[in-house]
């Protein structure tokens, strides 16, 4: 098929025209991957055993050496790391809630002279963009 949308019908209608230079094996092969219901679609052991790919593939034992470009977290690191998650998790006010410090006094959404100006950017950005 030329176009993608096409195709995406016809392997959702399940009908695929194979072309004639297809070996039973390699038509096989791709219509286990494209099972649209994944419990019956073709598992890692089935694909890599099935007779269209087996012989081709090959298999790397598992101890592999670490990638050169990635190096395990230092403890401080981990740390930052941590807080970093623990941040986003909870809010910028996470350090006041592990200390068991009050909370900081929230300010009024708008009185913030900041938040203003970029409130009134953005209303001028839609604006411009509707004319």
């Amino acid at each position: 098929s030329t176009s993608m949308i096409h195709l995406v019908r016809l392997i959702r209608n399940q009908y695929i025209k194979w072309p004639s230079f297809l070996t039973t094996n390699c038509i096989s092969f791709v219509q286990g991957l494209l099972e649209r219901d994944p419990s019956h679609r073709m598992a890692w052991s089935k694909i890599i055993s099935h007779p269209f790919v087996k012989g081709h593939i090959v298999i790397l034992k598992e101890d592999i050496p670490e990638s050169p470009f990635t190096n395990p977290l230092t403890a401080s690191q981990c740390h930052e790391k941590k807080k970093q998650t623990n941040r986003i998790m909870y809010g910028e006010n996470y350090e006041y809630l592990q200390s068991g410090s009050k909370r900081p006094p929230r300010t009024a959404k708008g009185s913030n002279e900041d938040d203003l100006a970029s409130s009134r950017d953005s209303m001028n950005v839609i604006l411009q963009s509707d004319m």
